[in-house]
């Protein structure tokens, strides 16, 4: 975990929607994608958008699909970006301020702000293995910067936590 990244990271790391994309879809499948709906592996990906067609149930896909970031039109980049904030800000973060630190209308951080908050406690604020958001957020009072690998764990938990069982 000596990777850490901060708000700049982020837009360095994640400069557009495509890299967003990119990098969920390695969190969600790997190298593979994997239908959603009926969890086939028979995916025809669509060449120019991060879509993916499922050929056993005929239902094309993203990776948003059944998590947090699903039918939104705010970038992921700002999701990320938000997420980070709350993190460097002990998920103590104003509406007003997310929606300026990241250029989004003031509604439209507070509603962020509300699926991120449900969505985390609907995963039962855990991390992985057992760490809790609490004690994450408290950990990082010495510093503002949030471990790479944390931050794909975290990413990671927020795609799972709408997944039909």
């Amino acid at each position: 975990m000596d990777n850490f990244i901060d708000l700049h990271d982020l837009k360095i790391l994640f400069p557009d929607n495509a890299s967003s994309m990119e990098f969920l879809e390695s969190i969600r499948w790997g190298k593979a994608p994997v239908c959603p709906h009926c969890g086939s592996k028979h995916v025809t990906s669509f060449k120019k958008e991060h879509r993916h067609h499922c050929n056993t149930c005929n239902i094309s896909f993203s990776a948003t699909v059944n998590t947090v970031f699903h039918n939104t039109r705010i970038p992921l980049q700002k999701w990320f970006a938000a997420l980070a904030l709350m993190f460097e800000n002990k998920n103590k973060v104003s509406a007003r301020k997310l929606a300026t630190e990241i250029n989004v209308n003031k509604n439209t951080a507070w509603q962020m702000l509300v699926k991120l908050n449900a969505s985390i406690a609907e995963t039962g604020q855990r991390l992985s293995g057992g760490l809790k958001l609490d004690t994450f957020i408290k950990d990082m009072e010495q510093t503002a910067l949030i471990p790479l690998d944390t931050f794909k764990i975290v990413i990671s938990n927020l795609l799972g936590t709408k997944e039909k069982t």
